[in-house]
């Protein structure tokens, strides 16, 4: 049964329709998600792309302390662990930070709390190269 979701500060537009099915479109972006209550874990290590089994290790870890995690974005001499806040209280805060110290020997751990995470949702989205880069052909929002 196909639902309509109206914005209660525009009634009179169309709102999004959701259908069991709808035409594919490849490379455009669908929506936007966006949830907060994260936290990360940035480390930093000069080259550690180079040490074989870094993110393992990092991430074997977080399974010991029976942490569960979002994302990991990385780059050449650094690495985040995006989690939920939930996951990690305190006390699992210092004990995990200490383990990633002595197992890992980073050059620097830094904890921060207080994030969202924005998501864009798409299809085909991974194959249409340059798409983070456009501008949209119109504003969702009015100004």
């Amino acid at each position: 049964m196909p639902i309509c979701i109206k914005n209660t500060n525009r009634p009179a537009a169309p709102g999004t329709r959701i259908v069991p099915e709808r035409p594919y479109s490849a490379g455009g972006v669908v929506g936007v998600a966006s949830a907060d209550g994260f936290s990360t874990i940035f480390l930093s290590k000069y080259l550690m792309n180079r040490e074989v089994g870094f993110g393992r290790r990092l991430l074997q870890i977080l399974e010991e302390e029976h942490i569960s995690y979002e994302h990991t974005p990385s780059g050449i001499d650094n690495t985040s662990v995006i989690l939920r806040s939930k996951v990690l209280p305190a006390t699992k805060e210092a004990r995990v930070v200490a383990r990633i110290r002595n197992e890992l020997a980073p050059d620097d751990v830094e904890v921060e709390h207080g994030l969202a995470l924005l998501m864009i949702v798409g299809e085909g989205m991974r194959y249409t190269i340059g798409l983070a880069a456009q501008r949209p052909a119109r504003s969702p929002m009015p100004a």
